[in-house]
């Protein structure tokens, strides 16, 4: 059964909003952020679980999703989700939509956004998880279409955005989340079950990151 929905302020400084390129972990940082912060509203998550392909689109998402810009968003909240004191996250599944949050930051002028951001030495790792998580196509990490947009998630310079980079994500992905909630100024909690999750996560991902794990090994080696 559909759970009801009341709307909330767009304008609220209690906004986190997370902004990815596709295959660039925006809803496993939705989930880790929701699940594993002190601050954030908790929706009924035991649905959880990562797909054969990895993918964490099974998470709870209480808001509406910001999706591909739209003409006008609508700002509803789960009626069931508690959010008093507690930080509001939004999905902003934009695809290469308004990449420097000029429409976004006037819908949401006083959120703060985690953009989630992409570099040349990772460019085949996320399209060989564009093209299996969107079509079940085996994995390829030779795979070279030209998803233009993936190079446009580069850093950027805005008073709202938090950048994380993908690829400290796939190589350190505790010491990442824990820098970017002290960015947020977000409280860690249930650690043991988060080093659990983050071990499958990486057992899942295993296949697209031996290359980039392989690479980092020999740079430390040198």
């Amino acid at each position: 059964m559909q759970t009801s929905r009341i709307p909330f302020d767009p304008a609220s400084s209690n906004i986190i909003l997370i902004s990815y390129p596709p295959g660039g972990f925006g809803n496993f940082m939705f989930h880790l952020l929701t699940e594993f912060t002190d601050q954030t509203a908790k929706p009924n998550n035991n649905q959880f679980g990562f797909s054969s392909a990895g993918n964490s689109h099974d998470t709870k998402k209480y808001t509406v999703t910001y999706f591909h810009n739209p003409i006008k968003y609508h700002p509803y909240i789960d009626r069931d989700v508690d959010t008093t004191d507690k930080k509001i996250l939004v999905l902003v599944d934009n695809a290469w939509y308004d990449n420097d949050y000029s429409k976004l930051s006037t819908v949401f002028p006083n959120s703060k956004i985690v953009r989630m951001c992409s570099e040349p030495g990772i460019y085949n790792i996320v399209a060989a998880m564009i093209a299996t998580k969107t079509t079940g196509a085996p994995i390829d990490l030779s795979y070279r279409k030209n998803y233009a947009g993936i190079g446009k998630f580069a850093p950027i310079a805005h008073e709202q955005v938090v950048n994380v980079s993908i690829r400290d994500f796939m190589l350190d992905p505790f010491e990442t989340f824990y820098q970017l909630t002290q960015e947020l100024g977000l409280t860690v909690i249930n650690t043991e079950q988060l080093h659990t999750l983050v071990a499958k996560w990486r057992t899942a991902h295993k296949p697209y990151f031996i290359d980039l794990y392989k690479e980092f090994q020999k740079e430390h080696l040198l």
